[in-house]
């Protein structure tokens, strides 16, 4: 539902206990390695605004660092929505939060 921007079904799935900040493996660009993501990264990574200001404001954590690789600002930049991204900074998102490699979001913007 996140990946697809269903806002609807998103908040209901909350509203009946989900929690914001739950964590899923996602596999890696080209079929790569599994990686831990959060809903939070998912959303800002398809550019789902109303869907990332819904995780916000129900708890996701917004500098979680997964496997020291990613944050929700890092998967907005990288993949190009600069809403999601001026919502992350807004809402206090850490711009020059280093991943496992020095890399920031400025970096894969």
């Amino acid at each position: 539902a996140v990946k697809d921007g269903r806002l609807g079904t998103v908040r209901s799935w909350l509203n009946e206990g989900g929690k914001a900040d739950t964590l899923f493996d996602a596999e890696g660009e080209g079929g790569g390695n599994i990686i831990p993501y959060t809903l939070l990264m998912l959303a800002a990574q398809h550019g789902h605004v109303q869907i990332v200001e819904l995780l916000l404001k129900r708890g996701a954590h917004i500098n979680l660092l997964c496997s020291g690789s990613i944050t929700a600002l890092n998967a907005a930049a990288y993949y190009g929505n600069e809403q999601v991204v001026d919502v992350l900074l807004r809402r206090g998102a850490e711009i020059d939060l280093q991943n496992k490699n020095g890399g920031t979001a400025l970096m894969v913007a």
